[in-house]
């Protein structure tokens, strides 16, 4: 039987462990698991936009709203209109107490002004059905950007648990390469004595 130094058992120990510490590494898993992260915070950072902007047309409607009331209401007052003229050179009619009458002039347009106001109805109710449609799905998007943010905060939490499970794994794997170089060392030697 040929005999082997101690210098060549040491060096097949040193080989084994390299073998073993190069086998462990996972570098390509960290690396996508920050491209993912990145690309959760780009889809938050998307939906706050978004919602800002459904915010922003809610706030826009129920300004156009109140002026269209406004103009409404301005719009009935304006309609409305009586006028009495008298003769004043004529002489005053006992009965009445009033010279006699010249030009009477009365304008009352109600339909015209209930057109008006149903146009104004229609137009709170078409706004208020968009307003709950663009509350609900400023609801579901603040919902999605709380379910990822979520999301985030498990991948983060998940990438330092996978760091320190790693770190245990190469830790472990290293103490069984050592233990294991020096059994082999011990029973290289038992072979050649």
């Amino acid at each position: 039987m040929r005999k082997i130094s101690k210098h060549t058992i040491i060096v097949a120990a040193l080989v084994i462990a390299i073998l073993q510490l190069l086998a462990g590494c996972k570098s390509n898993q960290v690396i996508t698991e920050k491209v993912v992260t990145k690309i959760d915070s780009t889809a938050i950072w998307n939906l706050e936009k978004e919602i800002h902007k459904k915010e922003l047309r809610i706030t826009l409607l129920e300004t156009d709203l109140k002026r269209t009331k406004d103009e409404n209401i301005n719009l009935r007052n304006e309609v409305s209109k009586h006028e009495i003229h008298y003769d004043t050179t004529a002489p005053v009619d006992t009965a009445t107490g009033r010279p006699p009458v010249s030009v009477e002039i009365i304008t009352i347009s109600k339909s015209w002004m209930e057109k008006t106001i149903k146009e104004y109805e229609n137009l709170i109710q078409q706004t208020s059905a968009e307003n709950e449609t663009l509350t609900t799905e400023n609801t579901n998007l603040q919902h999605t950007v709380k379910t990822l943010v979520d999301e985030n905060k498990e991948l983060k939490e998940k990438t330092t648990a996978a760091g320190n499970t790693k770190f245990r794994l190469f830790f472990a794997g290293s103490i069984t390469g050592i233990f294991l170089s020096i059994f082999a060392y011990f029973v290289f030697r038992k072979l050649l004595n």
